[in-house]
């Protein structure tokens, strides 16, 4: 049983997916919440909580207009990258809030203004969230070497849902004064709907990084086609969005895949669950993936997974045992990965991904990794 009430304070770029059954499981235990957001979308879920967007500091926004002039670049990229709020406002804000925990999402220039201003609140517990494995290979290159040392600026402590992200042999060396605590999952025992068909979903933004066109090369080489159909869900917003999608599309029909695909546009995180029903496997071919959330609730609805290597969740599939890990950006081993599951029972794959997480991502190891922070007499994790 869970009895301290904390009120919380999450600083984020956005009230992202991943936060979402989070915040709706520590209200439901009696914490308060309050979200300040850089900015928000249309599908985001704020049915439980609704985010209050930060007040930019002015160099901000003008650095921001500066590097959009020359360079061209989506400002929602820009501002992810470059946005930070004035000590003042911090200030501010927490005196207004009162908040017992302060969580701030890994974001260089913003994290590093919420730890100067609370450095000396000694009654505060300060954290720095981020998606950074808790066992990574050691720093070679000289980016990777500088970016080490951000930590000094940031927060002392540090927690990531991302245990490891290499499988490559090599030896792995543990981030200091971080843990890891598994993302919270929201819990549905659905009614398993057997089909003939193998029904796949894949969720992402229409972008490149997402790499939806890497499985719709990699299904038009398979043989028994009939065996299977796809269905892409995706944000479909800005401009860079909309562009691949019409380029996706267009592979499509040129490859005269049309019958076995089903493509959908912006749909609200409240109503993703009627696809999760609605189907048997989730794939995941994105080339360079910090941490899926779509993996964690595929798991939690029952669907079997397949998952690129290059994201961080894709740990949580083998630990699981709830499906396959494929090279990312190789075909041939994506359609290996889809025929393994396809001959595996993925009905099975789907209850060993949801018994998996019903144990590991729930609440109470949150619980237990904020009260732990909380006793720990100098902010370090030895």
């Amino acid at each position: 049983m869970y009895f301290i009430v904390r009120k919380y304070l999450f600083v984020c770029p956005r009230f992202h997916t991943n936060q979402v059954a989070l915040v709706e499981q520590l209200k439901k235990q009696g914490d308060e919440v309050v979200i300040l957001a850089e900015y928000q979308t249309k599908l985001e879920n704020h049915l439980d909580v609704s985010p209050l967007l930060i007040k930019q500091a002015f160099l901000s926004r003008l650095w921001i207009k500066m590097v959009h002039f020359i360079t061209s670049k989506e400002k929602e990229d820009l501002t992810y990258r470059y946005f930070f709020s004035s000590r003042r406002y911090i200030k501010q804000s927490v005196a207004n809030i009162k908040p017992d925990v302060v969580i701030v999402r890994d974001q260089l220039f913003n994290s590093i203004a919420w730890a100067s201003a609370l450095k000396h609140k000694k009654n505060i517990l300060v954290i720095d969230y981020n998606q950074r494995p808790l066992w990574h290979e050691k720093e070679r290159s000289l980016k990777d070497k500088l970016f080490k040392y951000r930590n000094h600026f940031l927060p002392k402590l540090h927690y990531t849902p991302v245990y490891q992200r290499s499988y490559s042999g090599a030896p792995l060396i543990q981030a200091k004064n971080t843990a890891f605590i598994p993302f919270v999952v929201r819990f549905d025992d659905r009614p398993q709907v057997k089909s003939d068909v193998m029904r796949i979903l894949d969720v992402g933004k229409y972008r490149c990084y997402k790499n939806h066109k890497l499985l719709v090369k990699a299904f038009s080489q398979i043989t028994d086609k009939d065996k299977y159909h796809i269905t892409i869900v995706g944000q479909k917003l800005d401009k860079q969005e909309h562009q691949y999608f019409s380029e996706l599309e267009a592979m499509i029909d040129q490859l005269q895949l049309k019958p076995y695909f089903t493509l959908v546009c912006n749909v609200p995180n409240r109503e993703m669950k009627e696809y999760y029903f609605k189907h048997d496997v989730l794939i995941l071919p994105s080339t360079r993936e910090l941490a899926s959330y779509a993996i964690l609730e595929a798991m939690s609805y029952k669907l079997a997974v397949i998952s690129s290597n290059n994201n961080g969740t894709a740990w949580y599939v083998k630990e699981a045992q709830c499906g396959e890990l494929f090279e990312t950006k190789n075909e041939k081993s994506l359609i290996n990965a889809i025929e393994k599951v396809r001959n595996n029972n993925y009905h099975l794959l789907g209850e060993a991904g949801y018994a998996y997480v019903e144990k590991n991502c729930h609440i109470d190891i949150f619980n237990a990794a904020i009260d732990r922070f909380a006793t720990l007499p100098d902010n370090s994790l030895s």
